[in-house]
C-alpha cells in the first residue's frame, strides 16, 4: 500500500526510492518516468491525450530510448547540471524539460529511468492550458530544428 506524504503529484516513496538508485547506478540522469511502466492516477483526458501527444511527437522527432520527455522528476549529477548552466535554452515553459534532454543526449549523457506513480494533485494549480500547450508543441518543432545543429 503505498502512502502518500506529500500533497503534490509525487510520493516520498518515490523520491525515496529515485535517490537510492541514483546513488547505486551510474547514470548521469535518473528520469522518474510514467511512461511506459508508470502509472497516472485522476489525471483527466485532456491532460493524458496532451501528454501522450507531446511525448509520441518529440520521441519520433528526436530519440526514441527515452519516454518521458515531458516529466520534471528527476535527478541529476554534476555534469548534468553544468550543461543545463552552459546551454541557453530556446524554450520556456515546461517544454524545457524535453529540451534538457536533447542537450544530455547530445552530450552522451548515460540516462536511465524508473516507474513512478504519478499522482494529480491535490492542492495547487496546473500551469498547463492551451497558450502552454500551443508553445510547448511549437517548442517540440523548435527543438527538433535545433537538434542537429546542437549536435555539432
Amino acid at each position: 500500500m503505498l502512502r502518500w506524504t506529500v500533497i503534490f503529484s509525487h510520493s516520498i516513496e518515490d523520491l525515496r526510492k529515485g535517490i537510492q538508485l541514483k546513488n547505486d547506478s551510474n547514470c548521469d540522469v535518473l528520469l522518474g518516468s510514467r511512461y511506459p511502466d508508470g502509472t497516472i492516477i485522476n489525471w483527466p483526458i485532456n491532460r493524458r491525450i496532451f501528454s501522450f501527444i507531446s511525448n509520441m511527437l518529440i520521441r519520433t522527432l528526436i530519440d526514441k530510448s527515452i519516454h518521458d520527455y515531458t516529466n520534471g522528476f528527476r535527478f541529476y549529477n554534476k555534469k548534468a547540471i553544468d550543461i543545463i548552466l552552459e546551454k541557453k535554452p530556446i524554450n520556456k515553459g515546461f517544454i524545457y524539460l524535453s529540451e534538457t534532454l536533447c542537450f544530455f543526449l547530445i552530450k552522451g549523457l548515460k540516462i536511465k529511468s524508473f516507474p513512478i506513480i504519478f499522482k494529480n494533485r491535490i492542492r495547487g494549480k496546473s500551469n498547463t492550458n492551451l497558450i502552454e500547450i500551443f508553445n510547448s508543441l511549437k517548442g517540440i518543432i523548435k527543438i527538433h530544428r535545433n537538434y542537429k545543429k546542437w549536435k555539432v
